[in-house]
């Protein structure tokens, strides 16, 4: 819109609306988003506690107080009153500012100014995640436990989680189209396609988040709204030209500067501010990657042993027993970690080390001086164990369990459909 162009009351009322309550949604953005910064935005989270617990007591009627904040779940009690008090705040702030300010014509320079930081701000999100799926690390691979639990026992989010987790290709494919969504918000020519790109894929993440039970239900939805409010100006001209088969103009975008110096100013803060906003976001992906997920392959013996026979001291134990000193699996994990289960259900997770020039495994309790060594060794798809366990002898045969999931792989052909 140009400056001599009134935009109708409806619009007005809108934008007053919309610009309130995103304001007070992305609020502390960019802090809070990048690392050294995580205090700020606990402490506008902070806050927000007393409003918070008050409006539950007084106003919904809470029989508790609100006491855990948004961290790993974002559809917490805190999120949904906040949002509620965001909503009536908005909705009184535009009351206010439509009456003192009903002879305004248009808003076009803050609404050019607000767009730019929501375009920011949306560009980021997207970028974040992005990151942390072309470099593998929101989803991880299937984990012993995780292979061993049965279906009907797995969470909904945790079976999404293994759904994207299981396939590299398909968590790398995803966040490209993440990363390539936010990366066109950053520019004024390409902002129509970064949104219609974000719409899709937040359509499907808010989609997957309600019927998987993720708790960031209310965090995707709001960035959906956000996408879907940088693009309403277009939505005549993507009408006209995608369903009416009409001829539309294009938008004339207005430089913000008007002298060569300003023009140089303008380009310097941008590229800073979009190599940071696109770096920082990067970086952060990177370093999570190498302190969590840094490729090094599985360690030796990898995998779940099923205990077949298990002797303790030259006693057999029945495997259908409940003693507490008989193994049903061993369990021999990434980053030097093993699980015993033993008979009763008690899961115990020792220090491990694996030497296979020796045919060694050392177990160990954390910080303990006195581990236990086994030696072993292969009988067919058996694997064999001697040692000892707190001063007595053990003997177990143990068998590798084999994952149709993980061992399966990719075929190009297929005759038929293998589907079990």
């Amino acid at each position: 819109m140009t400056p001599s162009n009134p935009w109708p009351v409806f619009t007005k009322v809108v934008f007053r609306f919309f610009f309130v309550y995103f304001i007070l949604y992305t609020c502390p953005f960019p802090f809070g988003w990048f690392m050294f910064t995580e205090g700020i935005g606990e402490f506008y989270t902070d806050i927000w506690l007393a409003p918070i617990n008050w409006t539950g007591r007084n106003i919904l009627n809470l029989d508790y107080d609100v006491t855990i904040k948004p961290a790993g779940s974002g559809d917490t009690t805190y999120n949904y009153v906040q949002i509620f008090i965001f909503a009536v705040f908005a909705f009184v702030v535009t009351a206010v500012w439509s009456v003192l300010d009903r002879h305004r014509e248009n808003y076009n320079r803050l609404s050019y100014w607000f767009t730019i930081y929501l375009r920011y701000c949306l560009a980021v999100v997207m970028l974040t995640y992005g990151f942390s799926k072309v470099i593998p690390l929101q989803f991880g691979p299937p984990s012993l436990d995780r292979l061993a639990q049965p279906l009907g026992e797995m969470s909904p989010m945790g079976l999404l989680w293994t759904f994207m987790g299981y396939s590299t290709p398909y968590m790398v494919f995803a966040g490209i189209g993440e990363v390539a969504g936010g990366m066109l918000l950053f520019f004024k020519r390409t902002r129509v396609l970064g949104c219609l790109i974000v719409i899709a894929i937040m359509s499907n993440v808010a989609m997957l988040n309600f019927s998987y039970d993720v708790p960031v239900k209310l965090f995707s939805m709001h960035l959906l709204g956000i996408a879907f409010f940088l693009i309403a100006p277009d939505v005549k001209r993507l009408l006209q030209f995608f369903v009416f088969n009409q001829a539309t103009q294009p938008v004339r975008i207005e430089p913000v500067y008007a002298t060569r110096d300003g023009k140089i100013a303008y380009f310097t803060g941008k590229s800073v501010f979009v190599l940071a906003f696109t770096l920082l976001p990067l970086y952060q992906s990177v370093e999570m990657y190498r302190k969590y997920r840094s490729p090094g392959g599985n360690p030796p013996l990898y995998g779940i042993y099923d205990v077949e026979t298990f002797v303790w001291a030259g006693d057999t134990l029945r495997q259908s027993s409940r003693d507490t000193r008989g193994w049903t699996k061993l369990m021999i994990d990434r980053r030097g970690s093993a699980t015993i289960r033993y008979m009763d259900g008690v899961n115990v997770l020792w220090e491990c080390e694996t030497d296979t020039s020796q045919h060694t495994i050392r177990l160990s309790a954390q910080n303990s001086s006195n581990p236990s060594d086994f030696m072993y060794r292969q009988e067919g798809e058996n694997m064999v164990l001697d040692g000892s366990l707190n001063g007595q002898q053990i003997n177990a045969v143990l068998k590798k369990r084999n994952f149709l999931l993980v061992n399966r792989g990719f075929h190009w052909i297929n005759e038929y459909p293998f589907n079990q």
